[in-house]
């Protein structure tokens, strides 16, 4: 049959981010071509976990989390295994996409000589966008041209320049199965077997052959899911090989700036936008990869994403649970950074405000009390979503409970949280809060998806 080229490009994309790319500089620079065997091994465990993962999803027409919860149901075992996904995919999911945009952030400012801050910030902006507007459709051939072109960057490199190799020692040209680069080894094989892309591709693949047979489904699966993760298996090795031909030995510098030193002498004024392009590409895919795995698993486990905390928290220096924030940045800086990130969320269905003022936009209301700062949300931002408040009881506030209820609703939030537990601020709270429109609550809860029952 014909091959499809899909979900299993996000795959691809998903492992060939900067870290590989700096684990496999680091292999190639101090030990030669002697860890390709643990690229290769790589390449088929993850061929096969994916093979399993979508071969479940497939014939059973389910989502992989809602197979695991049912097969740890009632198991002394269930809980912690439930435990360990969240693991690998929410916390591995925030420090994998710190590196996939600091690494394609730092790919352009290398390239083209930009502000890697500002680059992190587009990045995101971009890879959030991607993922709102038809996912599966236009995210699919944006990730396989960038993965492409990570290909076809790095293998030319590596053809051009493996001829170097011959001239080197035996030590860094046979494979080395010691344990003197056990570490390598782990890194290169955690840089590709990654935890979320399990999820990810099931619930791909399930969109993709969706009205298929299960025996079409599966056959268009796994061909196209091989070539692109053994696609991504030879980009790695190409790394490898270019950082070993290039970077002989040890260095002064990192192996990273070393390869992207020599990649410059060898390519004089190209070298540099070859390496930050690749970077870049690889940042990017992975970022958007790993945003997809995020919110799928969250929509496919029933569960509505809330975009928090609008306008942004990331500049105040006083934790809010405690004490009151105050931020000083102009409306500018605000609208080119922080509103950016929520902007290209907009279409989330419910939201969160920050218990932070914003001197240039309301210096007398933190945003959750703010008309002003609401009108921002809703007009600038472009956030049309269900608006909830954060924890109204928090320390953060002034006034009491109720004070704080009323002055929420008049700004414009919807809905009034209240988490510490105390039943007459409870109670103060409901009549206060006011009843919610049922046009925006049946809105903020279309998008919620009926787990399938284990």
């Amino acid at each position: 049959m014909g091959l499809r080229i899909g979900p299993g490009a996000m795959v691809a994309a998903a492992f060939i981010g900067p870290g590989t790319i700096t684990t496999a500089s680091v292999a190639g620079a101090t030990t030669g071509i002697t860890l390709i065997w643990a690229i290769v091994f790589s390449v088929l465990a993850t061929v096969l976990l994916q093979e399993l993962a979508v071969r479940s999803a497939l014939t059973t027409d389910r989502d992989l989390a809602s197979l695991i919860k049912g097969f740890g149901a009632g198991r002394w075992w269930g809980t912690p295994l439930l435990l360990l996904i969240i693991l690998a995919v929410g916390v591995g999911n925030a420090a994998y996409q710190s590196g996939n945009l600091s690494g394609a952030g730092i790919g352009l400012s290398t390239a083209l000589g930009i502000d890697s801050a500002i680059v992190v910030l587009l990045c995101a902006i971009a890879a959030a966008i991607l993922i709102v507007i038809n996912r599966y459709r236009w995210l699919e051939r944006i990730l396989v041209a960038l993965v492409a072109m990570m290909g076809v960057l790095f293998s030319a490199l590596a053809i051009l320049l493996a001829p170097l190799l011959s001239v080197q020692s035996e030590g860094r040209l046979l494979p080395d199965f010691s344990s003197t680069n056990l570490t390598l080894v782990l890194a290169l094989i955690g840089t590709t077997v990654v935890p979320y892309n399990l999820f990810l591709h099931a619930t791909a693949a399930r969109q993709r052959w969706q009205g298929c047979s299960v025996g079409v489904a599966l056959s268009g699966a796994r061909w196209e899911s091989c070539v692109a993760i053994f696609f991504g298996g030879a980009t790695t090795v190409a790394i490898v090989v270019v950082a070993a031909a290039l970077v002989p030995g040890t260095t002064d510098q990192s192996p990273l700036n070393a390869v992207i030193s020599a990649i410059e002498v060898q390519l004089p004024g190209w070298g540099a936008i070859v390496l930050g392009i690749g970077l870049f590409a690889a940042g990017l895919t992975s970022a958007i990869a790993a945003s997809v795995a995020a919110a799928d698993g969250l929509l496919d486990g029933g569960v509505l994403p809330v975009l928090k905390h609008i306008p942004g928290h990331g500049r105040a220096t006083v934790d809010s649970h405690k004490g009151l924030p105050h931020v000083t940045a102009t409306h500018d800086v605000l609208t080119g950074s922080d509103f950016s990130a929520f902007a290209a969320l907009q279409d989330l269905p419910m939201g969160m405000t920050a218990h932070i003022v914003f001197d240039e936009i309301d210096p007398a209301n933190p945003a959750t009390m703010s008309k002003d700062m609401n009108a921002i949300i809703r007009d600038q931002i472009g956030f049309k979503g269900l608006l909830m408040t954060d924890d109204i009881s928090m320390g953060a506030l002034s006034g009491s409970v109720g004070d704080r209820t009323k002055a929420a609703i008049a700004a414009g939030c919807d809905v009034v949280l209240h988490c510490n537990g105390n039943q007459d601020e409870m109670v103060s709270v409901v009549a206060l809060a006011g009843t919610l429109a049922e046009d925006r609550a049946e809105a903020a809860l279309s998008p919620r998806k009926t787990p399938t029952s284990a």
